[in-house]
């Protein structure tokens, strides 16, 4: 019976402790630390899915041998692991850096070259040929130029009569199957093609507040 009313006493006491007093237009009040924590935003519950995601997919390629062996090649300085380097894979989108047209005129054979980085690699890189009322002409995939890293080409397999109300667009995929695309355009007659910024990456959002936002997750954890 002592020891029951002792414990009681002792829990009594832990809780006046854990309470936070605060002072409102000169009011005192007790407020509960545990539910003065504020709620997390919308911005921080989407950077706290993407690390959840990113951890599953890490220990994922890590537990089957040919993945990791494949990771392993990318440990430097700053990624220390298999683990922390598939991590920061499924972070990182690739990018289409260039889409160079000058050797496609619209006939079978015709080379489209692409340039494309990642922070790990890019697995894949898709082309689609399509006119100005979105019909799509062609679409497949660029081979890799010999082993490069960066260097890609696409051979035209149909012919394009159409050649100035032509877009091609250009998405590279990394292993994790992030994505990103970038667009050319033939406009008028006169001058290079144009070419459209970047799309958003996938599923990578709010890249400038990211940093900070980890911050305040980590805190809330």
């Amino acid at each position: 019976m002592k020891t029951t009313i002792a414990n009681a006493v002792i829990q009594l006491f832990k809780r006046k402790i854990n309470d936070t007093e605060s002072r409102l237009f000169g009011k005192m009040r007790i407020v509960d630390p545990r539910k003065a924590k504020k709620p997390m935003s919308q911005s921080q519950l989407e950077v706290q899915g993407r690390f959840r995601a990113a951890s599953q997919y890490a220990k994922k390629q890590v537990a089957d041998a040919d993945r990791f062996a494949m990771y392993e090649e990318g440990i430097s300085k700053k990624m220390k692991s298999a683990y922390a380097v598939a991590f920061n894979d499924a972070l990182t989108p690739p990018r289409v850096d260039e889409i160079n047209t000058s050797d496609y005129y619209g006939a079978v054979g015709d080379i489209i070259s692409i340039q494309a980085h990642d922070d790990f690699e890019v697995a894949r890189v898709r082309v689609t040929i399509k006119h100005g009322n979105g019909i799509v002409v062609e679409e497949g995939d660029a081979v890799k130029e010999n082993d490069a890293i960066r260097y890609w080409k696409y051979s035209a397999k149909v012919k394009n009569q159409h050649l100035m109300s032509t877009t091609i667009s250009v998405t590279a995929f990394d292993y994790p199957g992030n994505e990103s695309t970038l667009e050319k355009c033939y406009g008028h007659l006169s001058g290079p093609p144009a070419e459209k910024p970047p799309t958003k990456s996938k599923p990578r959002r709010n890249h400038t507040s990211s940093n900070s936002l980890i911050h305040q997750i980590y805190e809330q954890l």
